[in-house]
């Protein structure tokens, strides 16, 4: 009797972890699958969005060339007009998945060398990235950007502040020795006792 309750122990305790074995190696084979299903899943999804911008950028570039009617390579903002008014143009824009009044408002913020004019590749490249995603590495690039204009700024000015101050002060300076000498050299003059 001693020796069948151990022999039952035993077994009972030796069932109880190969059930955990296998559900471990279940579950592992589980996850194994799902992790590889969804690598393909996102390759697939990467691959998507890279057709959807190739395609992007095809519409795009036929927009521009359809609306740079003076062929310089580059649009106004009159044939950057004349795109948003153009119904063949508007269904080309509509494909690319922007509305009319989002592209309107853009062009001062497509323009980025600020010249007054958009190139091929500042309009597609600014479109095709504002229809992505903010990343936060653009949000802080973005944020970076920005406080490293505003320190130069707030430099320069006080920088400037300071030069204006110094050439006040010596102007002031200046003007006191000027009077000093003035008063020096004026000629004194008596009154006539005749």
């Amino acid at each position: 009797n001693d020796g069948s309750w151990f022999f039952s122990m035993f077994t009972v305790c030796f069932v109880f972890f190969m059930n955990v074995v296998i559900m471990n190696l279940m579950t592992g084979v589980v996850i194994d699958h799902v992790m590889s299903f969804t690598a393909e899943n996102e390759e697939a999804v990467q691959q998507r969005k890279q057709r959807i911008r190739r395609v992007s950028r095809r519409a795009l570039e036929s927009i521009f060339m359809q609306c740079d009617t003076d062929r310089t390579g580059c649009l106004d903002r009159t044939e950057f007009t004349w795109l948003l008014s153009d119904p063949a143009v508007q269904r080309k824009v509509a494909l690319v998945d922007l509305s009319r009044q989002e592209l309107a408002e853009q062009f001062d913020l497509l323009d980025t060398d600020g010249s007054g004019i958009l190139s091929l590749a500042e309009m597609t490249e600014g479109v095709l990235q504002m229809k992505e995603p903010a990343r936060h590495a653009d949000i802080l690039r973005a944020n970076c950007s920005l406080t490293r204009v505003s320190m130069a700024l707030n430099g320069a000015i006080d920088g400037g502040i300071r030069d204006f101050e110094e050439s006040l002060g010596l102007l002031q300076d200046e003007g006191t020795t000027r009077a000093k000498t003035k008063t020096r050299t004026l000629p004194v003059r008596l009154p006539n006792s005749s």
